[in-house]
């Protein structure tokens, strides 16, 4: 069996805790959030299609094509706010995903309530974001990632080193 690039790429962005963030919400709230996933699928759709359309006619990447557009004194700043807005919250949906998804998970499998390992995964990122310990927040969220990875294995290696 071979995996191609977009086994990579679906790895890469769905890992534990996306798994157990999407199962909790769709559990909890059953069909409600269905449209959720058909307006995702259509925002992605024309996001990427103006993106490939844009490199194709311009021969540029994106983030080059901000570039060159940005030169202009009148694009800078909403421009760059944009691009800092998108980043800043987009990346901060994701990893609160993430962490929720991986305390749930090690929550369940140690049988502790979700606060015990949610909380302190939270205030180390906190630091790690205001700059403060960013070494320490990679060593714990590598942690956290590698014992759900175990987890996915079998409920058996979660507790295995």
């Amino acid at each position: 069996m071979r995996i191609g690039p977009g086994a990579m790429v679906a790895a890469a962005f769905i890992g534990p805790g996306t798994v157990v963030t999407a199962a909790t919400a769709g559990a909890t709230s059953g069909g409600a959030l269905l449209w959720a996933v058909g307006f995702s699928v259509i925002a992605t759709l024309v996001l990427q299609d103006l993106a490939a359309r844009s490199a194709l006619a311009t021969r540029l990447d994106l983030a080059s094509l901000i570039r060159t557009i940005s030169q202009a004194q009148w694009w800078r700043l909403p421009l760059l706010g944009l691009v800092v807005v998108a980043l800043g919250v987009g990346n901060s949906a994701y990893q609160s995903g993430n962490l929720t998804g991986a305390g749930l998970g090690i929550a369940i499998a140690l049988d502790v309530p979700v606060s015990l390992i949610v909380e302190p995964c939270r205030r180390n990122c906190r630091h790690a974001y205001f700059g403060q310990s960013l070494r320490l927040a990679g060593e714990v969220l590598g942690a956290v990632g590698r014992f759900n990875g175990r987890c996915f294995r079998g409920p058996g290696d979660c507790l295995v080193s």
